[in-house]
């Protein structure tokens, strides 16, 4: 969780809003876009240096602040808003001490999605576009155990897959209202406890 945490500590939203995007943007704070109903409306997460570095002090017990680590960031080969979010991501980390070595690689596209489709990419980017402008269809993806990003994480292994399964599938049923915005609050709540956005 804490390695989670400094990753969403140490990305650098507005200079990316602001350089690569021209200002047409914001940083949601879930993966629940401030647009649709029942997302939050508050960031919770902003760069901060000094709190990724506590946090990566505090990871596996000082075993990531002692050793560092690497790992291997992908992008679709040819979408140059993406590979500048790679980089950003990449420098913020060298910045802080080489020990933590991120490889930023484009891959052509088929070879991306047989990629991501196997299972075979470590980190990646890549978008969302949804079916319909609802919440459900946010959450389910992102966050479900089931879902296109949730079920090729390792959220099952955070012991909260069955929480988040069971308010999403619970949201997804109900009506517009008061106990469905009730349940889109805890969701939210879930995800950023755990560094999932």
């Amino acid at each position: 969780i804490h390695v989670r945490r400094a990753f969403a500590y140490l990305f650098d939203y507005d200079r990316y809003i602001e350089e690569v995007l021209m200002g047409e943007s914001i940083a949601p704070p879930t993966s629940i876009p401030t647009a649709i109903p029942y997302s939050w409306q508050d960031r919770v997460f902003v760069t901060d240096q000094e709190k990724a570095l506590e946090e990566l002090k505090l990871a596996w017990g000082g075993e990531v602040w002692a050793k560092g680590f690497y790992f291997r960031l992908d992008y679709n080969e040819g979408n140059e808003n993406r590979k500048v979010a790679c980089e950003m991501f990449r420098d913020s980390f060298m910045d802080l001490d080489p020990r933590f070595n991120i490889e930023v690689r484009g891959i052509p596209w088929a070879q991306y999605l047989d990629d991501n489709r196997a299972h075979r990419l470590t980190m990646f980017y890549i978008g969302w576009l949804p079916d319909y402008p609802d919440a459900s269809n946010f959450a389910h993806p992102y966050y479900h155990s089931g879902g296109y990003f949730g079920g090729r994480g390792s959220f099952s292994v955070l012991d909260i897959s069955d929480t988040l399964d069971g308010l999403i599938d619970q949201a997804a049923l109900m009506a517009h209202g008061p106990a469905r915005a009730a349940v889109y609050d805890e969701i939210p709540h879930t995800a950023i406890d755990n560094a999932l956005s």
